[in-house]
């Protein structure tokens, strides 16, 4: 009987459920308080609608402190143990309050819908969409030719290097022939391509 006894006492003081990305507290800022709490209203100036903007908080600071419910003011306005009680004209469930101040305690995790929705790999450069970027500035212009040179001479910039000299034609002809062919070029190919190179 005595084992028994104990039941009541460890179900009370076990922690309420908080899920690990923080979407069952977001269902329940959308339900009671974003009507009034979102980007577009921002009442107090708070939006409660990311997690950046819950710790950039309003005109009374910050709404939550993470890993310290006690000293987060959105679980005093919650319990309504002070001048603020929010929702207005009503309180949230018992166990709502809990799951707050438990998502606090653990850090305030928040799920991303956004990113969580985008396939993996999806941030991959290759598949950004195309964009005209504006090249770097560089301090000796008259080495750049065009606008890819200016990427490349700004890197080097940075890191207080020159560029190499400009490879020679001989030099030019044996690259192309070994990246085209794998082969040294030919003792033919050397006017030809000097001939065309002028032009």
């Amino acid at each position: 009987m005595a084992a028994f006894s104990l039941i009541p006492a460890c179900v009370s003081s076990a922690q309420p459920p908080a899920s690990s990305d923080g979407s069952e507290i977001q269902q329940t800022l959308r339900n009671n308080c974003q009507q009034c709490h979102n980007l577009t209203t921002r009442s107090s100036g708070l939006a409660l609608t990311a997690r950046d903007t819950i710790l950039a908080g309003g005109k009374r600071g910050p709404a939550i402190n993470p890993g310290n419910p006690a000293e987060s003011l959105l679980v005093r306005a919650v319990e309504q143990t002070g001048d603020l009680k929010m929702p207005p004209g009503r309180k949230l469930q018992p166990e709502e309050i809990a799951s707050i101040r438990r998502w606090i305690e653990l850090g305030a995790a928040w799920h991303n819908e956004e990113v969580a929705s985008k396939p993996r790999g999806s941030d991959w450069w290759a598949f950004q969409p195309v964009k005209r970027v504006i090249p770097p500035p560089v301090e000796d212009r008259g080495w750049a030719r065009n606008a890819i040179d200016q990427f490349s001479l700004a890197r080097l910039e940075q890191e207080h290097l020159k560029p190499s000299p400009e490879a020679s034609k001989e030099t030019l002809l044996r690259r192309v022939n070994l990246d085209l062919t794998g082969l040294p070029p030919s003792p033919r190919a050397g006017p030809r391509f000097h001939s065309r190179y002028e032009r």
